[in-house]
């Protein structure tokens, strides 16, 4: 069966870009092993891959996802004309206050957890504020299901994270809830699989896509952590269904986010305070605090708000150092600006 533009997500928003440029052709980054990449594009009515070189090193390289312009080169490979400006990205902030982008334009952020002790609802919540601040529609994905003879504490507990939040629960082993997955992913839409390693993202990836293609190890004797075996970040298209991205397992989730997504994120919180007496409400006990009456009347647990406050400091912590380097990159380029009009002043005074 061959495959389209189209099947691989290719969308107006981009199509538009590329007629402007009208040099080139579109091209997606679909292996990225960081100092090399892999793109697949359109040839003959079929898609074929193609080894992406490049003129000079680029300042800011494509990462997994990325939809690009491109033009032939030697057998096999196409060189890097310009990225197409994206429709999301999914990224985390870094220890060293910088960000680092892990798959471009996605449509579904898969959080993948298991019925393990790795489960962890302050961590499925930072999954859950970066696909917020990221614009990316979420899912809970409740894997190894087959470890529990009934995972319904699990789900009681997710329940906690958003009234409306889909999940899906699921055993690869089993194939439970396999069906209810695929329903999930939508042809021309991108989904991306992330979570800690060992949760059982590229087994899940396997089972969909009906082949090794990815590396798996076994659960570990006391049967509760796998391996990290994925290194690489590769998307599979799914025909008829969409495109998945796997990814190896992240260790931090550092928040990228503001005020407007962190309450998208916790939107149960955000929902109490606006029925504070008191504007300014600092939610620490305050006569009329609606959020510490809820807590008292069973609607909210005091961890969900520990976590939200926790989170809220990150934010604003993240979003003031970048402020501060937004100005000193600015004020950077006024003296450089400043620089170049007195030397070319002294040159030609006239």
């Amino acid at each position: 069966m061959s495959l389209s533009l189209k099947q691989l997500g290719f969308k107006s928003h981009f199509a538009t870009q590329a007629a402007q440029y009208g040099i080139g052709q579109p091209y997606r980054v679909t292996e990225d092993f960081g100092l090399r990449f892999v793109v697949t594009g359109e040839v003959q009515g079929q898609l074929q891959p193609f080894d992406l070189v490049f003129a000079r090193k680029p300042q800011s390289p494509p990462i997994i996802g990325d939809w690009i312009l491109a033009q032939p080169a030697a057998p096999g490979a196409v060189e890097l004309i310009d990225i197409l400006e994206r429709s999301s990205c999914f990224q985390r902030s870094t220890d060293d206050n910088g960000v680092q982008a892990l798959a471009a334009n996605i449509d579904k952020l898969f959080v993948v957890t298991s019925c393990t002790d790795e489960f962890n609802l302050s961590r499925l919540e930072r999954f859950l504020l970066l696909a917020h601040a990221n614009h990316i529609a979420p899912v809970i994905v409740l894997n190894k299901a087959d470890l529990v003879a009934d995972p319904t504490s699990y789900l009681a507990q997710i329940a906690e994270l958003g009234r409306d939040l889909p999940y899906c629960v699921l055993s690869t082993l089993s194939q439970e809830g396999i069906p209810q997955l695929e329903a999930l992913l939508t042809e021309g839409d991108t989904g991306v699989f992330v979570g800690s390693s060992g949760v059982g993202k590229s087994s899940i990836v396997n089972t969909l896509i009906g082949k090794q293609r990815q590396a798996t190890l076994g659960v570990s004797a006391n049967g509760a952590r796998g391996s990290h075996t994925t290194t690489s970040r590769s998307l599979f298209v799914l025909p008829g269904q969409g495109v998945i991205v796997d990814t190896p397992g992240i260790r931090s989730v550092g928040v990228t986010a503001n005020a407007e997504s962190l309450n998208d994120a916790f939107e149960d919180i955000a929902h109490w305070m606006t029925l504070c007496k008191f504007r300014n409400c600092g939610h620490e006990g305050e006569v009329g605090c609606a959020v510490i009456q809820a807590i008292a009347d069973g609607h909210l647990t005091p961890r969900r708000l520990n976590s939200f406050r926790k989170l809220q400091r990150e934010a604003e912590f993240f979003e003031n150092k970048h402020a501060v380097l937004r100005r000193q990159r600015d004020e950077g380029k006024q003296r450089a600006a400043r620089r170049i009009s007195r030397e070319r002043f002294e040159r030609d005074p006239k």
